[in-house]
Protein backbone atom coordinates (compact mmCIF):
# COMPACT_ATOMS: atom_id res chain seq x y z
CA UNK A 1 0.00 0.00 0.00
CA UNK A 2 1.50 3.14 -1.05
CA UNK A 3 -0.76 6.02 0.99
CA UNK A 4 0.18 9.45 0.61
CA UNK A 5 -0.06 11.94 3.53
CA UNK A 6 -0.31 15.55 3.04
CA UNK A 7 1.71 17.16 5.35
CA UNK A 8 2.49 20.56 3.58
CA UNK A 9 5.76 19.18 2.70
CA UNK A 10 7.02 16.73 -0.49
CA UNK A 11 4.72 13.77 0.27
CA UNK A 12 5.03 11.17 2.58
CA UNK A 13 4.48 7.50 2.58
CA UNK A 14 3.21 5.60 5.83
CA UNK A 15 6.30 3.76 5.67
CA UNK A 16 8.32 6.85 6.04
CA UNK A 17 6.23 8.64 8.50
CA UNK A 18 8.42 7.69 11.75
CA UNK A 19 11.83 9.66 9.97
CA UNK A 20 9.12 12.09 8.80
CA UNK A 21 8.50 12.76 12.15
CA UNK A 22 11.87 12.86 13.65
CA UNK A 23 13.05 15.17 10.86
CA UNK A 24 10.28 17.81 11.38
CA UNK A 25 11.11 17.28 15.33
CA UNK A 26 14.90 18.34 14.12
CA UNK A 27 12.99 21.14 12.83
CA UNK A 28 11.14 22.07 15.65
CA UNK A 29 14.66 22.43 17.75
CA UNK A 30 16.59 24.22 14.94
CA UNK A 31 13.47 26.44 14.77
CA UNK A 32 13.36 27.63 18.43
CA UNK A 33 17.12 27.90 18.34
CA UNK A 34 17.42 29.99 15.34
CA UNK A 35 14.49 32.31 15.57
CA UNK A 36 15.87 35.13 18.26
CA UNK A 37 18.44 36.27 16.42
CA UNK A 38 16.91 36.11 13.40
CA UNK A 39 14.20 37.94 14.50
CA UNK A 40 16.75 40.46 15.78
CA UNK A 41 18.06 41.27 12.86
CA UNK A 42 15.15 41.00 10.59
CA UNK A 43 13.61 43.91 13.53
CA UNK A 44 17.46 46.15 13.28
CA UNK A 45 17.13 45.76 9.26
CA UNK A 46 13.11 46.08 8.33
CA UNK A 47 11.65 47.38 11.84
CA UNK A 48 9.32 45.97 13.77
CA UNK A 49 6.31 46.07 11.66
CA UNK A 50 7.58 43.66 9.10
CA UNK A 51 9.99 41.38 10.80
CA UNK A 52 7.84 38.65 12.25
CA UNK A 53 6.85 38.27 8.71
CA UNK A 54 10.37 38.14 7.21
CA UNK A 55 11.43 35.73 9.83
CA UNK A 56 8.54 33.48 9.79
CA UNK A 57 9.07 33.16 5.10
CA UNK A 58 12.92 32.21 6.22
CA UNK A 59 11.79 29.61 8.42
CA UNK A 60 9.07 28.56 6.26
CA UNK A 61 11.51 28.22 3.11
CA UNK A 62 13.94 26.35 5.29
CA UNK A 63 11.46 23.52 6.45
CA UNK A 64 10.35 23.05 2.47
CA UNK A 65 14.20 22.06 1.89
CA UNK A 66 14.72 20.93 5.34
CA UNK A 67 16.25 17.57 3.84
CA UNK A 68 18.53 20.02 2.03
CA UNK A 69 19.17 22.40 4.56
CA UNK A 70 19.53 20.42 7.53
CA UNK A 71 23.13 19.14 5.82
CA UNK A 72 24.64 22.16 5.86
CA UNK A 73 27.59 22.91 7.95
CA UNK A 74 25.65 25.81 9.34
CA UNK A 75 22.21 25.68 8.34
CA UNK A 76 21.67 29.08 10.72
CA UNK A 77 23.41 30.50 8.07
CA UNK A 78 21.50 29.67 5.34
CA UNK A 79 18.88 31.02 7.20
CA UNK A 80 20.63 34.75 7.42
CA UNK A 81 21.39 34.75 4.27
CA UNK A 82 17.74 34.31 3.17
CA UNK A 83 16.96 36.45 5.74
CA UNK A 84 19.03 39.14 4.30
CA UNK A 85 18.03 38.71 0.50
CA UNK A 86 14.34 39.00 1.44
CA UNK A 87 15.36 42.45 3.91
CA UNK A 88 17.44 43.89 0.59
CA UNK A 89 14.15 43.38 -1.72
CA UNK A 90 11.88 44.93 1.14
CA UNK A 91 14.26 48.00 0.96
CA UNK A 92 14.33 47.91 -2.92
CA UNK A 93 9.86 47.41 -2.96
CA UNK A 94 9.88 50.43 -0.19
CA UNK A 95 12.39 52.39 -2.35
CA UNK A 96 10.09 51.74 -5.38
CA UNK A 97 7.23 52.64 -3.89
CA UNK A 98 8.40 56.02 -2.83
CA UNK A 99 9.96 56.92 -5.84
CA UNK A 100 6.64 56.16 -7.41
CA UNK A 101 5.02 58.51 -5.26
CA UNK A 102 7.20 61.16 -5.19
CA UNK A 103 6.72 60.88 -9.22
CA UNK A 104 2.92 61.08 -8.44
CA UNK A 105 2.90 64.27 -6.27
CA UNK A 106 5.64 65.87 -8.08
CA UNK A 107 3.84 65.70 -11.35
CA UNK A 108 0.47 66.46 -9.78
CA UNK A 109 2.00 69.88 -8.17
CA UNK A 110 3.44 70.94 -12.11
CA UNK A 111 0.07 69.96 -13.14
CA UNK A 112 -2.18 71.99 -11.26
CA UNK A 113 -2.76 75.50 -12.33
CA UNK A 114 -1.79 77.98 -10.02
CA UNK A 115 -4.63 79.79 -8.02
Amino acid sequence: MDARIAAGAPDVTIEELPNYVELVDRFEDFYRREFPGLHAVARALSGEADSEDLVQDTMFKAFVQWDRVRRLERPGGWCHRVLLHACWKLWHRRDRQGQILRRYWTQRTVDEPSA
